[in-house]
């Protein structure tokens, strides 16, 4: 084989390879994103609301703000 013939095959090889990569990445970042997302919706539902977690959070010091 060639030069070219050599060069060009591992260049698709090597997109293929990248593209797979990139797929697997996105597929990790929206599982990763998603399982946040219940947790927190999770969480909020069972222990009160938004406001009442922050607040709770707040009194606590467990939340430092512009200090």
């Amino acid at each position: 084989m060639d030069f070219v013939t050599v060069t060009s095959r591992g260049t698709v090889f090597f997109q293929g390879g990248i593209k797979a990569v990139v797929w697997s990445d996105v597929f990790q970042a929206a599982v990763m994103f998603g399982s946040f997302l219940a947790v927190t919706i999770k969480g909020n539902s069972e222990a009160g609301h938004f406001k009442q977690v922050f607040d709770l959070n707040y009194q606590t010091d467990r939340i430092e703000l512009f200090k």
